[in-house]
């Protein structure tokens, strides 16, 4: 195993626990798959309007704000969904497996703290979508284009400026789901999420690629910050939200991901092997490798300890 790449978090998955701490595992673990399971169910129930009813703000006719036309989405929920649910697993995979190797126990050892982290990244991520889909529920801000979706009744001949807090929509082109989503527009759930994924995959590849070229790392870590710039301007180009939805996407999105590395996976910190509960059996490694983006070899330590005991002779 490469120097460095070790079990550690909040929550490593030990190999080799007693009886007790297995039953205690499995206690936490079904407790989380239950919080996991009901925040999803209202986060669902919540997006297909069943409950509660999307709060209503009204609006001002001609308001140019809510005039655009609708364009579609240039990144779909589909596939936002699949970047930031797949790609972190496929990131944490590959950077554990190549730090412990693929075979024998070496999997033993990579595979649960894959694991681990990945459970870390869909706790943060649950909250954002859960905390995102209260904040559309509540505010029922009208997207911008609205009145291209809903078509008001009351907006047909009324006088610009003139305030409508009570309407009923008159499209019968699309679906009472489309019709609800109209007037969702804050926050940018794409933007909180596209963000979340960036700080939680930059943070990870900064952290756990350890020993290997630095410039790599960064361009690693330009993808998803490219991705997450493309969901969120194209979240404007495409009518879909105002830019202070945008905004307050992108700070939702910030505020968890920092939390979530810090909180639950404890800035990924590497501990050492003799610290790993393991029946395995995992080579001894020189306690001098130091953890700050590159590896000093023990070597190197060993010289600078020479020279400065001849320097104070």
């Amino acid at each position: 195993p490469v120097p460095g790449c070790v079990l550690s978090g909040r929550r490593s998955l030990h190999i080799g626990m007693t009886l007790d701490d297995d039953s205690k595992t499995r206690c936490k673990i079904l407790i989380e798959v239950l919080i996991f399971c009901t925040v999803s169910a209202l986060s669902i129930l919540m997006e297909f309007g069943v409950m509660p009813e999307v709060q209503s703000i009204g609006f001002y006719c001609g308001d140019p704000k809510i005039s655009q036309k609708y364009l579609g989405d240039t990144v779909t929920l589909k596939v936002l969904l699949f970047s930031t649910i797949l790609l972190p697993l496929f990131t944490i995979c590959s950077v554990e497996s190549s730090c412990y190797g693929t075979r024998g126990s070496s999997k033993k050892t990579w595979w649960p703290q894959t694991l681990a982290w990945y459970r870390e990244y869909l706790s943060g991520f649950l909250i954002v979508v859960f905390l995102t889909c209260v904040a559309k529920v509540l505010v029922g801000e009208p997207r911008p284009h609205f009145l291209d979706t809903c078509r008001p009744f009351q907006a047909l001949n009324c006088t610009s400026g003139k305030f409508i807090a009570s309407y009923t929509c008159t499209n019968s082109e699309v679906g009472s789901v489309k019709m609800r989503d109209a007037s969702k527009s804050f926050p940018s759930a794409h933007s909180a999420l596209s963000v979340y994924l960036f700080i939680f995959s930059a943070w990870y590849l900064q952290r756990r690629m350890v020993g290997v070229s630095a410039v790599l790392v960064a361009w690693l870590q330009v993808v998803y910050l490219v991705w997450a710039l493309v969901c969120c301007v194209t979240r404007v180009t495409d009518h879909r939200h105002h830019w202070w939805d945008v905004l307050a996407g992108v700070a939702l999105g910030t505020v968890f991901g920092v939390y979530t590395v810090y909180n639950f996976c404890c800035n990924f910190q590497v501990s050492t092997y003799r610290h790993l509960h393991t029946t395995a059996k995992v080579p001894e490694k020189s306690s001098n490798h130091l953890f700050k983006g590159r590896l000093l070899s023990s070597s190197s330590d060993t010289t600078a300890q020479g020279l400065a005991d001849v320097t104070a002779t």
